[in-house]
């Protein structure tokens, strides 16, 4: 409930949701929200690891075969809505979000997909800095 609704971890502590809880199964205990936000963080990283996995399992890493296990993950996750998708600078890349953009199957695009492409800050700078200390 706390990620499908996207629900701050807090709400689990709050009395509404205790007394509905309470109401619903009065054997159920309500995890704290320190349970809850561990429990979650649990799962992302599960799922990373299976992505990186399913990643990995592709012997063709062109841009398209990317673009193609992404929307595969998007949608099995039920995920409609993409603002941004932050990549490095490979050109691979560039493939994978044309692919994504041209092939979407979601309901309905954020700001028409113009910032789907976010380059990751933190690699260039770690580019910069490496061509820097040669």
């Amino acid at each position: 409930m706390v990620i499908l609704d996207e629900l701050p971890f807090k709400m689990v502590e709050g009395e509404g949701f205790r007394a509905y809880s309470q109401v619903l199964e009065p054997r159920f205990v309500v995890p704290s929200r320190i349970t809850v936000a561990r429990d979650c963080m649990k799962l992302y990283v599960e799922e990373k690891k299976a992505l990186k996995k399913l990643l990995k399992s592709q012997r063709n890493h062109k841009g398209a075969t990317i673009g193609r296990v992404i929307e595969e993950c998007l949608v099995e996750w039920n995920i409609e809505d993409i603002l941004t998708l932050t990549v490095d600078n490979a050109s691979s890349n560039d493939l994978t979000i044309d692919y994504l953009k041209r092939n979407s199957k979601w309901k309905r695009s954020i700001l028409d997909n113009r910032f789907l492409h976010v380059r990751c800050c933190a690699h260039i700078v770690n580019l910069i800095c490496e061509r820097w200390l040669e």
